[in-house]
């Protein structure tokens, strides 16, 4: 079976792992997360936070090479290797 190659991203990129007890815990830590960045204005941050009912690991990153074009560019090409991978055969050019 061939590899599935890797999805392309943005410029700016958040990974977030949140965790909490209750859906009312996860949306309060969503508002925060979303206030704390709004307030901060970072391009590379990389934040834990734990208490009592909620937690989270957050990473943020900026890769300032990436254009809207060279986005949507590569994610044409990863469209076809990524249907050609499932097919279990090679992308032809």
């Amino acid at each position: 079976m061939t590899e599935r190659p890797e999805i392309p991203h943005r410029r700016h990129r958040l990974t977030l792992d949140l965790e909490a007890d209750t859906l009312d815990e996860l949306w309060h830590e969503m508002h925060a997360i979303a206030d704390r960045l709004d307030r901060e204005q970072r391009e590379h941050a990389e934040i834990t936070s734990g208490g009592y009912a909620s937690g989270y690991h957050l990473r943020l990153q900026t890769d300032p090479a990436v254009t809207g074009d060279l986005y949507h560019a590569s994610l044409a090409e990863w469209s076809k290797k990524d249907r050609a991978a499932r097919r279990g055969e090679e992308a032809t050019p």
